[in-house]
């Protein structure tokens, strides 16, 4: 596996920044790993995650609110489970949520609201259980990226590594005052074509942050 380390040092030689007999320093990929972690937040922003998917099962009670630990960055979906059968329950937004009149109301779940704070997230169910009997919810959701360390695996599928290297050697870019071209351009390319492979369970994309429907970058 490549460690981050390794990557932060490979996108440094696409912008001559080191070379064989010039080592990065330990400033250059402490700074570098500081980049790369932020690189692949700014990505599950943009509703791109990579092999961050996970799935999780919370055991209802008649209460109305769960905290999840860890907080995930997002919910994908969430299923009610009920003697061996899921249904899938709806996403509600903030706005619908706080228009709930009655949150204690007693029922059969069929929506759901996930309040993400910085440090924590707590996931709201209405209507509320009456009688809880094994009622389960099945949650599938992304992870939020952790502090990464230089010597920890680049948490992403293999055939990501190039678009995550080329694409830290351009923000890198910024940092070291070095204009690049090629690298811009093919670091848009390797993120195009991962993103076209669209691996099930793995990536998601979306067409809100300067992306056609097929994952490509918009050009204007």
């Amino acid at each position: 596996m490549t460690t981050c380390r390794e990557a932060v040092i490979a996108a440094l030689h696409k912008i001559n920044v080191v070379d064989q007999e010039d080592p990065a320093t330990g400033p250059q990929t402490d700074s570098g790993v500081a980049a790369l972690g932020r690189l692949l937040r700014s990505w599950s922003n943009r509703k791109i995650a990579i092999f961050q998917t996970a799935s999780l099962e919370v055991t209802l009670t008649t209460a109305g609110e769960y905290v999840l630990t860890p907080p995930p960055a997002r919910i994908h979906s969430v299923r009610l489970r009920r003697s061996g059968t899921d249904t899938p329950i709806r996403e509600m937004s903030r706005q619908e949520w706080d228009d709930i009149s009655v949150k204690t109301s007693t029922g059969i779940p069929n929506g759901w609201y996930l309040d993400r704070q910085a440090a924590s997230a707590t996931l709201h169910v209405w209507p509320r259980l009456a009688v809880a009997a094994g009622q389960t919810l099945q949650i599938t959701y992304e992870r939020a990226f952790p502090t990464l360390d230089q010597h920890d695996d680049l948490p992403v599928l293999p055939e990501w590594e190039d678009a995550v290297v080329y694409n830290l050697a351009d923000r890198l870019s910024d940092d070291y005052e070095i204009s690049n071209s090629r690298v811009t351009e093919r670091a848009a390319i390797l993120l195009a074509e991962a993103l076209a492979a669209d691996r099930e369970g793995s990536v998601f994309f979306g067409d809100d942050y300067g992306y056609d429907g097929w994952g490509f970058p918009c050009r204007g």
